[in-house]
């Protein structure tokens, strides 16, 4: 904030030595007072300065600019083109005037206005940014992906703090490009989505785990086949700033004799990403509700604040805050054992990409577990690496993932009269297979180890699964 006073301040300076002659005039104040208001965001108080200077210098090209700048900020879109229009009549070298005009235009939805004035722009200054972000969205608007992704990739080329707002428009323009999707069906359009899965896993230590902390009772240490089906409705809603979405999933495991561990599931969340913002900040609400046996289980709230760095224009950067409300039903005969808890989760998650769609995923969290009863206080740092790559051929996608998961009770268990302390690692391999653009098939590999100084905890278990997945 101090520096971008600052060079305002020097601006004004310029400008009024240019723009006036050695003696001071009365309204040299005002027009400075002006510009700090519109650095520090008080974009009323400095439209009345302005409006101040114009009524004694109705000539003055860089009052009309700074109160355009006032009115667009203030969402006066519609006046903020009439103010960048009168500056640039009176002084055509105003780069940012027909930028500001362009990005009004674009908000307005008059893409070919704003086009030339964008274009004008870039011509009085050939790496404004800014200028080639704005004609990249006006270009994905009119579904002209080749064009959006050049524009955008100049954009990202002369300034990489651009890349994450950059990269969902560059991401769907590509697969455009690519014939993925076509123009005529795209998925963009729709804000409606739905998918289904549906498919069969042998797991050889049925483990009911909602939550990643089972009770004794909850490790069966028997084998058993599973069929598992899932459905999941997603609405979007690109807004001017951003993005809205209302998600839910519903999701019912069944076994073949272990039908005291079947599961049946559901999940809503709403969700508001500022895909505009260099840091796409973006916040969730989510609701789950788990039924096991055909008995209530629990049920959690949960919030989650996030924030999206570009470092690079390959790799991003997250920073998440989870907040976490967990209820366990069924009420236990020991108090101490009482599950029902408060969890603080901080973690970050760097992604990098590479050629041909390869990636990789590296991300640590630290999790504080505050619940009722004093058997499930705990401390758990978490750690995981999953690498991402076609797989033979085009249609083919493999993913590895290794995690590490160290839970450190704070107390002494009550059944066991020991402080509990686990370790967990979990290696998952997955092949996806694109048999068409709307159905997937999985071939997945888990192997879980839990290691516990209370043998009750301790464990070994592998799961294989084969599903089936539709997208309509």
């Amino acid at each position: 904030m101090i520096k971008k006073r600052a060079c305002l301040i020097l601006i004004s300076l310029l400008i009024a030595v240019v723009s006036v002659r050695a003696d001071s005039s009365p309204w040299e104040e005002t027009f400075k007072e002006g510009v700090l208001l519109l650095g520090e965001g008080n974009y009323e108080q400095a439209k009345v300065q302005f409006q101040k200077v114009l009524s004694a210098y109705p000539q003055h090209a860089y009052s009309h600019y700074y109160l355009a700048k006032a009115l667009m900020g203030l969402g006066d879109f519609d006046k903020a083109i009439e103010s960048f229009s009168k500056a640039i009549q009176l002084d055509t070298s105003i780069a940012g005037a027909y930028l500001g005009r362009g990005v009004c235009l674009y908000k307005l939805g008059k893409y070919n206005e704003a086009l030339e004035s964008l274009e004008q722009a870039i011509k009085l200054k050939p790496e404004y940014s800014e200028a080639f972000f704005y004609r990249g969205l006006i270009y994905f608007n009119q579904k002209n992906y080749v064009s959006c992704y050049q524009n955008l990739q100049k954009c990202i080329q002369l300034n990489p703090d651009f890349a994450s707002r950059c990269s969902y428009y560059m991401s769907v323009a590509k697969k455009h490009i690519a014939g993925e999707v076509p123009a005529s069906d795209s998925k963009i359009s729709k804000n409606w989505k739905f998918s289904f899965t549906i498919g069969a896993e042998y797991d050889d230590n049925v483990i009911l785990q909602p939550e990643k902390e089972p009770l004794p009772a909850e490790i069966s240490r028997k084998d058993d086949f599973r069929s598992l089906a899932q459905l999941r409705i997603d609405y979007q809603k690109r807004l001017e700033e951003g993005q809205f979405t209302l998600a839910s999933s519903f999701y019912h495991l069944a076994h073949h004799e272990l039908s005291e561990y079947d599961l049946l599931g559901g999940s809503i969340s709403v969700a508001y990403s500022m895909t505009e913002s260099k840091l796409n900040p973006s916040i969730e609400y989510a609701y789950d509700y788990y039924v096991v046996g055909g008995d209530q289980y629990l049920d959690k709230h949960s919030i989650s604040p996030s924030l999206t760095i570009a470092t690079d224009k390959n790799i991003n950067t997250q920073i998440y805050l989870l907040f976490e409300k967990t209820n366990f039903f069924p009420s236990p005969v020991d108090k101490e054992d009482d599950r029902d808890s408060l969890s603080g989760t901080i973690g970050s998650k760097i992604s990098i990409h590479g050629k041909n769609n390869r990636s990789v995923n590296i991300a640590t969290a630290y999790k504080v577990n505050n619940a009722d009863g004093s058997n499930w206080d705990y401390q758990s740092p978490q750690i995981s690496v999953q690498f991402n790559s076609p797989f033979i051929f085009k249609n083919g996608d493999i993913s590895l993932t290794a995690m590490s998961e160290w839970l450190w009770f704070d107390n002494k268990n009550s059944l066991y009269n020991k402080i509990r302390n686990d370790t967990k690692i979990t290696i998952l391999c997955s092949l996806i297979f694109h048999l068409s653009k709307n159905w997937d098939v999985t071939m997945s590999f888990t192997n879980v180890r839990s290691m516990s100084n209370l043998e009750a905890y301790d464990y070994k278990r592998h799961i294989t699964s084969l599903s089936f997945t539709g997208r309509f």
